[in-house]
């Protein structure tokens, strides 16, 4: 019968490959990037977003400059705010808000009503909704959406159109027929 004996040298490569381990998987997650201190709605959706980071165990929430902007969306010539998950990620899940739709885009209108919409990259559009005043304007926003959204394909250009208004965002709901 052949008895094993513990190898010294082997008990201790596997005893620092476990403290390697230990010390590669963070206990908990964070966030590094800047922080949208500013806005406090904005700063509970990253640290939500964070949270989702921590219970996947995915690591720390990685925010890229370029995930927040300050755009006047309603026409009021105030700021309003826009997080962009095109820049937000977690650490061990690249993918965790990302697909064939695009990505999240939360918009925050006057720092309270927030529209969080699946698509590319928005953009705005001043339009006269009254021909016989064109001075009249509303100002809308635009983002791509997956083309299953408009009843076809992922390839299929479909858009979502967004009014703010009033404070509060007015858009048809997904899937209104």
């Amino acid at each position: 019968m052949y008895d094993r004996v513990a190898n010294p040298a082997s008990t201790a490569l596997l005893r620092l490959i476990a403290v390697v381990l230990a010390v590669a998987t963070p206990a908990s997650a964070g966030i590094k990037g800047p922080m949208p201190t500013d806005n406090p709605r904005a700063l509970s959706i990253i640290e939500a977003a964070e949270h989702a980071c921590a219970a996947e165990d995915a690591g720390d929430l990685i925010v890229e400059d370029g995930a927040y902007t300050q755009y006047d969306l309603d026409g009021d010539e105030d700021n309003d705010f826009v997080i962009s998950f095109d820049h937000i990620f977690c650490q061990h899940n690249f993918t965790r808000w990302a697909g064939t739709g695009g990505t999240p885009k939360v918009f925050i209108l006057d720092g309270e009503s927030t529209l969080e919409v699946w698509g590319g990259t928005w953009q705005t559009v001043d339009v006269s909704p009254f021909p016989d005043e064109p001075s009249v304007t509303q100002r809308l926003i635009l983002i791509p959406v997956h083309g299953i959204t408009c009843d076809g394909s992922g390839a299929q250009p479909c858009w979502r159109v967004i009014a703010p208004f009033e404070g509060k965002f007015s858009t048809m709901p997904v899937g209104y027929k």
